[in-house]
């Protein structure tokens, strides 16, 4: 018996297709070039500028450092000074209080007359205490305040300047480092808006664009913040 052309039929099976989407027009997809130039060229020339203030930056840490440590050295060299200083006034002090508690009154005027002038600044001034009776006299010249190390009190300066400007140079680390991630950012920035050239739906495209667009300004916003060299 024939069978009926209506018998061979086929019946869609499952759920019926999404329509796919559609495609952008002429003008959407000459504006999505001229956008994308656009954040390309900035974001290019923002990569540079990044960079280039990174180097700067790392520039002023390497000087820092150097004259950090340029401080140290030229402070260890007036402590060793000051330190040979104080020895001599203590020998001569010393030599001093022997030959005048020998009763050599002589020798005693002899090496007082040789003290630095520091040395007999303190010595009078510890003196006019009345040491021998005053039991709140200092026990020696050296705690008087009159007795002042010019080497000692250098060392003190040079420190104070050294670790301001070892500072100075973590700061100017930080700020190179702080350039140094803003150009990754911006590299990040070329790398989706170049990408989404290669993709031929549109909706991918216009994703991307807008991803590294985003980027793009909330990077410019943290760099305006930085310092400039």
């Amino acid at each position: 018996m024939p069978t009926s052309p209506s018998s061979h039929t086929t019946e869609p099976s499952g759920a019926a297709q999404s329509p796919p989407p559609p495609p952008m027009t002429r003008d959407a997809g000459h504006w999505l070039e001229i956008i994308t130039a656009v954040i390309l060229s900035l974001a290019t020339v923002a990569t540079a500028w990044t960079g280039y203030q990174a180097t700067r930056w790392s520039g002023v840490m390497a000087t820092a450092f150097n004259q950090a440590a340029a401080g140290r050295v030229e402070s260890a060299k007036y402590m060793t000074e000051g330190q040979l200083a104080v020895a001599i006034d203590v020998g001569l002090f010393s030599d001093w209080v022997r030959d005048y508690g020998n009763g050599d009154v002589a020798l005693a005027d002899f090496l007082y007359e040789r003290f630095p002038d520091r040395l007999r600044v303190a010595t009078d001034a510890w003196i006019a205490t009345d040491p021998l009776t005053n039991p709140n006299a200092p026990a020696t010249p050296f705690a008087m305040p009159e007795y002042r190390v010019a080497e000692l009190e250098k060392v003190d300066e040079l420190t104070a300047q050294a670790e301001a400007t070892f500072e100075e140079a973590k700061v100017a680390n930080q700020r190179g480092d702080n350039y140094v991630l803003t150009t990754v950012l911006f590299a990040s920035v070329l790398f989706f808006v170049a990408i989404a050239g290669r993709f031929k739906t549109w909706r991918i495209k216009v994703v991307l664009v807008a991803l590294g667009a985003v980027m793009f300004i909330a990077n410019v916003g943290v760099v305006l913040s930085f310092p400039i060299h």
